[in-house]
């Protein structure tokens, strides 16, 4: 990791890598739910982790992650019958946070124009996590670079513990033993 790049340059690159090994939902829901444990762990919030072949529906669940009365939805492949999903969670009462890739976030935002509630937002995940990655740099009064690698090492050891096969899902981080 190149410590010029910025936080979403480096995301953009490690979810394009994915995507042409075609695994790029799994790296995206496992970042997510990373990004969400890095964020939340002071408060002492444990944040679920499933393998990202689990279905919503047969865990029981609302969302990939559901914090406090957030429910977060990573896909790489927005569709109507997800739409239905993300306006149950808004009826719910839950603010629903949908996570794409930066350039799907219009086709999806397209996809919501029925959607009548303001409960239902889209958001691209090397955005999400790239942002949150400067802000919680600035919270640790520390560098954007120490807090990817902080975040990746989260990540990996999410995907060591819920994937049967995590071959060439792991990230890389230079540097870190």
């Amino acid at each position: 990791m190149a410590t010029g790049d910025d936080s979403e340059v480096i995301l953009k690159r490690i979810l394009d890598a994915a995507d042409e090994r075609s695994i790029c939902g799994p790296v995206a829901q496992h970042l997510v739910g990373a990004k969400l444990e890095r964020r939340y762990r002071k408060q002492g919030l444990v944040v679920e982790n499933h393998s990202c072949f689990a279905q919503d529906k047969g865990l029981d669940r609302n969302a990939d992650f559901t914090v406090h009365n957030f429910a977060f939805h990573v896909t790489i492949s927005p569709t109507k019958a997800l739409v239905r999903r993300w306006e149950q969670n808004a009826s719910d009462s839950l603010s629903c946070r949908v996570l794409v890739r930066e350039h799907q976030r219009e086709s999806t935002k397209r996809l919501l124009e029925s959607n009548t509630t303001r409960r239902v937002s889209v958001h691209g995940i090397e955005s999400f996590v790239g942002l949150n990655v400067d802000e919680m740099s600035t919270d640790d009064q520390t560098d954007a670079v120490s807090v990817l690698a902080d975040l990746f090492s989260i990540y990996n050891r999410r995907v060591r513990e819920v994937e049967r096969d995590s071959t060439g899902m792991e990230i890389e981080v230079r540097g870190q033993s």
